[in-house]
Order: structure tokens, then C-alpha cells, then sequence
């Protein structure tokens, strides 16, 4: 079998007509990419217990800065 028939078969043979890259997102994964970052966030919280941003700042202020 060669490449294209590969690459075709996981790619399946639904056609993307979106100009932009936010209109193809929305083809492929049926919400648009704020969507997708919000329900991201969601998860992320669900399973932390706080935002992205507060688990970032907690990373930064528990780490030890390296001295050399």
C-alpha cells in the first residue's frame, strides 16, 4: 500500500471547506477553539481544584530558584 491511501484512510474522506483555520476547527471538532480552551479549563479546574493560572503561580512560588 503506498503513503496517500495510508494517509487517506486516517484521515478519512471528509472534505474541509473552511478558509481560516478557526472555520476548519470548527469542521473538525464542532465548536470553535474558544469553546474547546473553555471546556479545557473546565477539566483542568475539575480535576485540580484551580485554574490553569493559579496552578502556575503555585509552581512558580513553590519552586527553588537554581543558583550557579
Amino acid at each position: 500500500m503506498n503513503k496517500d491511501k495510508k494517509q487517506s484512510k486516517k484521515r478519512g474522506s471528509k472534505v474541509i471547506y473552511g478558509t481560516t483555520p478557526e472555520e476548519r476547527f470548527k469542521e473538525v471538532h464542532g465548536m470553535t477553539i474558544e469553546e474547546w480552551q473553555a471546556k479545557e479549563e473546565e477539566m483542568f479546574k475539575a480535576k485540580t481544584g484551580m485554574s490553569s493560572d493559579e496552578w502556575y503561580r503555585q509552581q512558580v512560588n513553590s519552586s527553588t530558584p537554581m543558583i550557579i
